[in-house]
């Protein structure tokens, strides 16, 4: 700027000289978190939720009076980040304190918590606290491994039921998630210490929020669901208070991972570690605060909530964690925490993606690496990567190489330990918007894979795909995945998806065709067994015995296998033996195979096949 009178150069040199002449700033306020030994802690985590969709983070017009009123008295992190954007994973993080390369539970539907792995609910049931946990989404499932610790995991998610392994309902509602909350609260005999976890899913894709959060948010059903669930805090919230044991309760809550919303071309989340899917609320109310405070002097990360707790409430720490303690006094600008996306490669293939945040600026590894100046450019616009200014490049180059450290500690993305993922599971966890790892033989390293920001279109379309499935069009799904296997022809979760929509047009030689392409690229159970299905339709037996075979060598404890095969061995004259396959199905898969095994044993007793008892 020049400046252009004697004037103006007067006043400029008026505020110099007053600014060289004055003491130096005073240092940035401590952080004053009182500890709080022997208290209660409500742990309550919000699916889904960007920070900024929050009126207590500045969203205009949010319609979240709870939350407001819990951060009007809580210590409220401004720069609180996941370590990977799916629902799973990040959880995982938030109850061991550890990242997902070392607790081992990496994605959603493929991947449990490693039993090794010490969580809260296990350090804070063994000093003595009750412990429960009340879930909303099938994602968050016993099986995977959450479970551990807890006194009382109420997943209560409706399971599949009927005669076949249709998607069924995936999510309860924030009010029937509180309903169970508070029932079990009101057990509690008085003084009892607890943990208590309560997970709210509402905000997660599809957006459906209730009347007459409906008509309120018409054209925005997004910030209607976040409305919803926080009327239902403010109930849980209130029930603690009238109680009293509210004064004697810390209380977080915290996001597990945001929402794209179309930035950056994705309109949900997984895919990419941009801050619109990174960034979550994050509000730490201590028993007996009445005032709040804003900490924007750091970034933290979820795996940070574990050591807090158990620093406020007087445990001592059992092992090392990857997480810190948030009662840290002073801010550390330069602390770098880490994210990772491996929804590209397990799903499609493609490059799984790493990233190190600090306070003002973010590394992507990436097959075209990413940098950005989070200070100037909050929104990730301007890729710096390749910006050639001596400043700007020792930041770059520095946090590289701290990434490259800390991934060289862990096992590398192939190495993840698969747990079996059913037919039923795969389409359940697609209902959520999981695909749910259909590509898992991808290449073992990310050289020479392709880059998600390239291929973001083939995943918005099997999302909008698998929309059209659940809403009963499969001919509207099919002319999508048409489009996109031309893009991506090796992909088996193209080809899966195009099988199920053929299926439901009764179009079976091409299904067929499909599935069989799908274990060409790799066979995997659900595929073996949707395949065997349609061969025991056909009356090709043999084959559809030795693709059953195949689908148990990958997949033992899987329910819907012995389903099919007890549909064979009734085809093949065998009544008695097919019984004894349904209620195994039942025993041994009770929650995906008890309400098919029951259909197809109420068919044996009203067709009046005799068998061997």
């Amino acid at each position: 700027m020049v400046i252009g009178t004697m004037a103006h150069l007067v006043a400029w040199w008026l505020f110099a000289a007053t600014a060289v002449a004055a003491p130096p700033p005073p240092p940035a306020p401590r952080l004053a978190m009182a500890s709080a030994p022997g208290a209660s802690v409500l742990l309550v985590t919000l699916d889904t939720t960007r920070a900024d969709r929050l009126g207590c983070y500045g969203a205009p017009g949010a319609a979240t009076p709870n939350l407001d009123r819990l951060a009007g008295r809580a210590f409220r992190f401004d720069h609180a980040v996941t370590p990977a954007p799916t629902t799973l994973p990040a959880h995982a993080s938030l109850m061991t304190g550890l990242y997902p390369p070392t607790h081992g539970a990496r994605a959603n539907g493929e991947t449990r918590l490693d039993g090794a792995a010490l969580t809260a609910a296990e350090i804070f049931g063994r000093k003595g606290w009750r412990t429960a946990a009340f879930v909303s989404a099938f994602v968050l499932d016993a099986r995977y491994g959450l479970d551990q610790g807890f006194e009382v995991y109420d997943d209560r998610v409706t399971a599949t039921a009927g005669p076949t392994f249709a998607a069924g309902t995936n999510e309860r509602d924030a009010g029937a998630t509180t309903d169970a909350a508070l029932e079990w609260l009101a057990r509690l005999r008085d003084g009892e210490r607890f943990f208590l976890w309560v997970h709210y899913f509402d905000p997660h894709a599809p957006y459906a929020p209730p009347a007459p959060f409906s008509e309120r948010f018409a054209g925005r059903a997004y910030e209607g669901e976040i409305a919803y669930m926080d009327s239902q805090l403010g109930r849980l919230l209130d029930d603690l208070e009238s109680s009293e044991r509210l004064r004697k309760t810390l209380v977080v809550v915290a996001g597990d991972h945001g929402e794209s919303l179309g930035e950056h071309g994705e309109t949900t989340h997984g895919l990419f570690l941009y801050d619109s899917t990174l960034r979550v609320p994050l509000l730490v109310s201590l028993p007996g605060q009445d005032r709040g405070a804003v900490v924007d002097d750091r970034v933290v990360s979820l795996v940070d909530v574990l050591p807090s707790l158990l620093d406020l409430v007087g445990i001592s720490l059992p092992l090392e964690l990857d997480g810190r303690s948030m009662v840290a006094a002073s801010g550390k600008p330069s602390r770098a925490v880490y994210a990772e996306a491996l929804t590209s490669f397990l799903d499609f293939g493609w490059a799984p993606l790493h990233a190190l945040r600090r306070l003002d600026d973010k590394v992507i590894e990436a097959p075209r690496p990413e940098y950005y100046d989070l200070a100037s450019d909050p929104d990730e616009s301007r890729n710096l990567w390749s910006v050639d200014e001596p400043g700007l490049a020792t930041r770059r180059s520095g946090l590289a190489e701290s990434l490259h450290g800390w991934r060289s500690r862990w096992p590398d993305d192939p190495g993840i330990a698969a747990a079996p993922v059913s037919t039923e599971e795969r389409d359940r966890l697609a209902a959520l918007g999981y695909l749910a790892g259909q590509a898992a033989d991808a290449p073992p390293s990310p050289v020479g894979l392709a880059d998600p920001k390239d291929r973001v279109a083939v995943s918005e379309a099997l999302i909008a795909a698998n929309a059209r499935l659940a809403a009963g069009d499969p001919a509207g799904a099919l002319e999508v995945l048409d489009a996109v296997v031309r893009v991506d022809p090796a992909d088996r979760a193209v080809h899966y998806a195009r099988a199920k929509a053929l299926l439901r047009l009764d179009r079976t030689v091409e299904a067929e065709a499909a599935l069989r392409e799908v274990r060409r690229l790799r066979p995997k159970a659900d595929a073996s067994l949707l395949l065997a299905q349609i061969l025991i339709l056909d009356g090709r037996l043999g084959e559809a015995a030795e693709l059953l075979d195949e689908a148990a060598a990958l997949e033992p404890e899987h329910g819907g296998i012995l389903i099919a095969r007890g549909d064979l061995l009734l085809r093949l004259g065998r009544p008695d033996e097919a019984r004894r396959a349904w209620e195994r199905a039942s025993t041994l898969d009770p929650y995906r195979a008890a309400g098919t095994a029951a259909a197809r044993l109420q068919g044996l007793e009203r067709a009046g096949v005799a068998v061997d008892r």
